[in-house]
């Protein structure tokens, strides 16, 4: 049956439903559009329109969550993991983004090797040069200057990348959500490191220097 929402009769406010906007990567609480009626498809699960709070994106996502708990049991466009973008060449981005959208759709072996591909991108477009990965990782320490740890973190992607491709690998069938979402998060930080720092650094340095000269 259709159900035209009132908040007083719920024993929690129905509007809120908070997730991170799939298309502006906001998280916000999604209020009801206005006018709004709801379908209820069984005695505990609604099926809702929202809209997202922020006035520049305004996207609608439909939500199906209990009318008890206000769990959310499913959202269309799905709930995806931050990233930004800024910077990051198309093809390196490109990578990373896909790894995420197979995340979001639970599908975490083709997740995990994405982000292998977003760390050959990056040596591709950095021109780092080996007869594999793991060549081109070393190679790529002699062009980008980044601590040992983050080089160290992508020989570990670079491995997880492996296994989640090779049917032969004993780990093949045990790639867990929380792996490919450390995974993503370490490459997030890789890439802001090569592409988005060094931005912010100039950003700085020119607003420092349009400082000086207004006041002269």
């Amino acid at each position: 049956m259709y159900i035209q929402v009132k908040s007083q009769n719920r024993r929690a406010d129905p509007r809120s439903l908070t997730i991170r906007c799939p298309n502006c990567h906001r998280l916000g609480t999604f209020q009801l559009i206005s006018s709004d009626v709801e379908l209820q498809i069984d005695d505990d699960k609604v099926v809702s329109t929202r809209q997202c709070p922020n006035e520049t994106c305004a996207n609608l996502v439909f939500f199906v969550y209990s009318a008890s708990t206000l769990e959310i049991v499913a959202s269309y466009p799905i709930e995806r993991l931050d990233f930004d973008i800024e910077n990051i060449p198309p093809l390196v981005a490109n990578a990373l983004e896909e790894a995420i959208t197979c995340h979001a759709n639970e599908a975490y072996m083709a997740a995990g090797m994405m982000v292998r591909r977003a760390l050959e991108e990056l040596c591709r477009e950095r021109d780092a040069q080996g007869k594999d990965l793991y060549h081109r990782i070393e190679e790529l320490k002699n062009r980008v200057v980044l601590p040992k740890e983050l080089f160290d973190a992508m020989h570990r992607i670079r491995l997880f990348g492996n296994d989640a491709a090779l049917i032969e690998a004993e780990t093949y069938h045990r790639v867990s959500r929380e792996e490919v979402e450390v995974a993503i998060d370490l490459s997030k930080e890789l890439l802001k490191a090569v592409y988005q720092y060094s931005n912010l650094v100039e950003r700085l340095e020119r607003l420092s220097s349009e400082q000086k000269n207004s006041t002269r």
